[in-house]
C-alpha cells in the first residue's frame, strides 16, 4: 500500500496542526495548574485530571522507570502505533495510515472495550520531535478525517487543538469500519514527554480523548480514562521483566 501523502498542501497543513498540537501538550504536561491527583500509584507513579470547557477531561500521567539505557527503546515502542501490544492487551492493532514526513504520521489504533458491544478506533495525526539526545517529545492529535463509518457520520470538534477542525482528508478504512462495526472515539490531545535522566526515564503523558461511550457517569468515566493512561504501569512492568530476567542463552 502507497503510504507517502503525494498532497504538499494536506501535508503542510498536517505539519501546522502538529505544531498547535505540540505547544498545547507541552503546557499541559509542564503545568500543574488546576490539576486534581486522581491516584498514587506508587512513590514513582501517579494520574491527574483537570477540567476543561465543553464537559472535556485532561488527563496527566506522571512516571518513572528505572532503566535509563531503555531510553530509546521506550521512545520507539511509544513511537510505533503497534509497539504496545507488547504490553497492552487491550490493543488490537496501531498501524501507520499516511507518512508526511518519518517523523509525521497519520496513525489508525483499534482496542478492546468491556463495556460496549463494540470495540473502539480512532485515526489521529502524529508528529514526534527530538528535543534533545535526552527528550523526546510525541504527540497525537485527531481531526476531520472521514473513514465512511456508515454509521458514525457525527462530526467531532477538537476543543483544544483548533487548528485540526479546518483540516479536512479521506482515508481508505477497513469493512469493518465502514460498515459501523467499531465505534469512533476522537482524540482531542494525547502525548508523551520522554526524559531520560541518571537514574530513570521520566515519562509525562497526557490524554484528553472522547470515548464516545453513550451512557456513562462522570466516574466512570474518569475510571476508563485513568485506566487508560495507567497501561504505562504495564510498560514498567514490561521493561523490568525484560532487564531482570534476560533470556537465557542456548
Amino acid at each position: 500500500m502507497h503510504l507517502l501523502c503525494t498532497n504538499p498542501e494536506e501535508a503542510q497543513q498536517a505539519a501546522e496542526v502538529m505544531d498547535e498540537a505540540r505547544k498545547r501538550f507541552l503546557h499541559y504536561a509542564t503545568s500543574n495548574y488546576n490539576y486534581n491527583l486522581y491516584e498514587n500509584y506508587s512513590e514513582n507513579a501517579s494520574s491527574y485530571f483537570r477540567k476543561y470547557k465543553n464537559h472535556t477531561d485532561i488527563g496527566k500521567f506522571h512516571i518513572k522507570i528505572y532503566y535509563p539505557h531503555a531510553y530509546d527503546e521506550i521512545v520507539n515502542i511509544l513511537w510505533d502505533p503497534n509497539g504496545p501490544k507488547k504490553y497492552d492487551s487491550d490493543l488490537i492493532s496501531g498501524k501507520v495510515v499516511r507518512v508526511y514526513d518519518p517523523n509525521l504520521l497519520m496513525i489508525q489504533k483499534s482496542q478492546r472495550c468491556y463495556t460496549t458491544l463494540f470495540n473502539r478506533y480512532f485515526y489521529a495525526l502524529s508528529a514526534k520531535y527530538k528535543v534533545s539526545e535526552d527528550t523526546t517529545i510525541i504527540v497525537m492529535a485527531s481531526a476531520n478525517i472521514n473513514d465512511h463509518n456508515k454509521k458514525n457520520v457525527k462530526k467531532y470538534e477538537n476543543v483544544i487543538v483548533t487548528s485540526a477542525n479546518s483540516f479536512k482528508t479521506d482515508v481508505d478504512s477497513e469493512k469493518e469500519i465502514r460498515k459501523g462495526k467499531l465505534k469512533k472515539m476522537f482524540v482531542n490531545l494525547s502525548g508523551y514527554l520522554i526524559t531520560k535522566h541518571d537514574k530513570y526515564v521520566e515519562i509525562i503523558h497526557i490524554d484528553s480523548v472522547s470515548d464516545n461511550i453513550p451512557i456513562a457517569s462522570e466516574w466512570y468515566i474518569l475510571l476508563s480514562k485513568s485506566e487508560r493512561m495507567g497501561i504505562l504501569l504495564d510498560l514498567d512492568n514490561y521493561i523490568d521483566d525484560k532487564y531482570t530476567f534476560p533470556p537465557k542463552s542456548l
